[in-house]
């Protein structure tokens, strides 16, 4: 902070302190502490406009180059935004399609293989049942129902998992659900929000008299203090 400004904020201490030290001790209680409260109001509108006057001049210099170098920072900025948004669209939108084809590739996969594992546990039953009654025909009953007893055993071919996704350093991958109502007729009463701007208009206009079910009209006014 420079000598000026040190030296300014010392000299509206000494014009502010007073004033904000009083209103805050000043308790309303009778005609007299009203009638205080109005001079201690008017007299903080007052050194609300002193300081508004004494800094303003440095305020608009000092905002008139925080839009110049916003203006800057935003012509290189936003083009860079855009462009990010663009990659991580088409990006994202092609790593999901890929992981969708690699899944239902695994999913076809996998089918393929229970598939031929049915086909050859009945094959393998067949041939079974087709021993048990060759046996069966030689009188060898016993051995015949031993066949038939004996567990089939037929390995599924193993599948292999969809490979990971592609990791590239300083980057990462989030779903992100939203939504679009279709049709705010069927939308559940427990998603719906009050229309607080229609009955603000409706409380303006009835005041005290507004009847609106599970709403409360309350007077939040205030004293207006002018310079």
């Amino acid at each position: 902070m420079s000598d000026l400004m040190v030296t300014e904020r010392t000299e509206i201490e000494n014009e502010v302190n007073p004033v904000l030290a009083a209103a805050q001790s000043l308790v309303v209680a009778d005609d007299l502490s009203f009638i205080q409260a109005m001079a201690l109001g008017t007299a903080c509108a007052v050194r609300i406009k002193a300081v508004e006057e004494r800094l303003g001049p440095a305020k608009k210099k000092t905002y008139e180059a925080y839009q110049e170098v916003m203006k800057l920072m935003k012509s290189f900025i936003d083009p860079l935004e855009t462009a990010k948004k663009l990659l991580s669209l088409r990006a994202y939108s092609w790593q999901k399609a890929e992981e969708d084809r690699k899944r239902k590739e695994a999913e076809g996969a996998r089918r393929l293989a229970e598939e031929e594992a049915a086909k050859k546990r009945k094959a393998e039953e067949d041939a079974r049942l087709e021993l048990a009654e060759r046996l069966e025909k030689n009188g060898m009953q016993e051995q015949a129902e031993e066949v038939l007893a004996a567990p089939v055993v037929v390995e599924v071919a193993e599948v292999a998992a969809p490979a990971p996704r592609v990791k590239v350093q300083g980057t990462s991958t989030r779903e992100n659900w939203q939504f679009e109502v279709e049709n705010a007729s069927l939308v559940p009463r427990e998603f719906l929000m009050p229309d607080e701007v229609k009955i603000g208009r409706m409380v303006k206009m009835f005041k005290g008299e507004t009847r609106i079910a599970g709403v409360r009209a309350y007077d939040s006014g205030t004293v207006a203090f002018r310079t």
